[in-house]
């Protein structure tokens, strides 16, 4: 169920210059802030505020109820560009895609839902499991679930969640657009693997334009002039330019599809998968690639780069970017079964 805002209701800046003003707004803002954020364990309210002036909370409501849908790519561009800064600031963006899920619901409980703006900030915790009491009409939920979107656990004490107020995430949409017959769950491991991305961006620009022309601590020359250097930081750039062109060329292959109203298929969603496992262990080896570039220095909690290696080392651990999420998408384009449930 939901739970009132006690915060004012803050809806997106009118599309075009003022919201692409209120994004880059939103960025300097991140760069003098990121360290409160990453000392308070939290992204605070009046920043997320600033996010919904930017249009990133009404990015996946759908058009019908007052949203401005993006396409994956160009909403996942802007969770990139957030992470390059802060990673785990980019991490709670990206949720900014998950009102997709809600479309499984009654249309009538979507509508109550975005009945006072498009501009929603959703999120949840899945795991474990839990099992709820039927009752008459609907569940009563008990239990912890942790990790709810990246940040904090959420206790439940016989909390009464109307029929209507349930779905199946990733259940078939009640609303027909474009945003909505996009893979929802292939769209979940996607948001979380640009993540990734951002943050491996972030941390070779530092390596090039910041930790190339530091001297070492010995006397030496400059880093940047040391042979291993050059080629640690060109293999990488390479690597990360070549997995995000696959990311985000799968991404706009299968929205073509979704525009059109086309059958996606199996293999489809099994390439949208593969593509962002491969962008979240790809984008981790490169940032640690730059740590190990960046030398002595980078191992204490107040070097830059710790910020950029603490958080990519996150989404390849989530559950549906881990290692054997290649295996299941190559079953999947052996025409066989993925062997991992609600896969791809």
């Amino acid at each position: 169920m939901t739970i009132p805002s006690t915060t004012e209701r803050i809806e997106a800046a009118p599309a075009g210059p003022a919201r692409d003003r209120a994004f880059e707004h939103a960025l300097e803002v991140l760069r003098d802030r990121r360290d409160e954020f990453d000392q308070q364990r939290f992204v605070p309210p009046d920043y997320i505020a600033l996010l919904k002036r930017a249009g990133l909370y009404r990015a996946s409501t759908p058009a019908q109820f007052g949203g401005e849908p993006m396409a994956p790519s160009s909403f996942m561009h802007l969770v990139e560009r957030i992470s390059a800064i802060d990673p785990a600031t980019g991490w709670v963006a990206s949720f900014g895609s998950s009102l997709v899920y809600f479309s499984a619901l009654p249309v009538a409980t979507q509508a109550k839902i975005y009945a006072d703006g498009p501009d929603i900030a959703y999120a949840g915790g899945l795991f474990p499991m839990q099992e709820a009491e039927k009752v008459d009409g609907g569940y009563l939920c008990s239990g912890l679930w942790q990790f709810a979107s990246g940040s904090h656990s959420i206790r439940a004490d016989q909390l009464f969640v109307p029929e209507e107020m349930t779905f199946v995430r990733g259940g078939a949409p009640k609303v027909d657009e474009p945003i909505t017959r996009y893979p929802m769950l292939p769209y979940a491991a996607q948001v979380l693997a640009v993540v990734t991305l951002g943050a491996a961006r972030g941390a070779l620009d530092y390596v090039q334009e910041v930790g190339a022309a530091r001297s070492s601590i010995t006397g030496g020359a400059a880093k940047g002039n040391r042979p291993a250097y050059k080629i640690g930081l060109a293999r990488a750039e390479a690597d990360l330019r070549s997995a995000r062109a696959f990311f985000y060329e799968v991404t706009d292959e299968v929205w073509s599809l979704a525009l059109a109203g086309d059958p996606i298929s199996d293999e489809h969603r099994a390439m949208l998968r593969l593509a962002a496992t491969h962008a979240a262990h790809v984008g981790r080896t490169v940032v640690l690639s730059a740590f190990d570039l960046a030398g002595t220095g980078a191992i204490y909690d107040s070097h830059p780069l710790q910020r950029y290696l603490q958080d990519a080392l996150v989404p390849a651990q989530h559950a549906m970017l881990q290692t054997n999420t290649f295996e299941a998408a190559g079953s999947i384009l052996l025409g066989l079964d993925s062997g991992i449930p609600s896969f791809p």
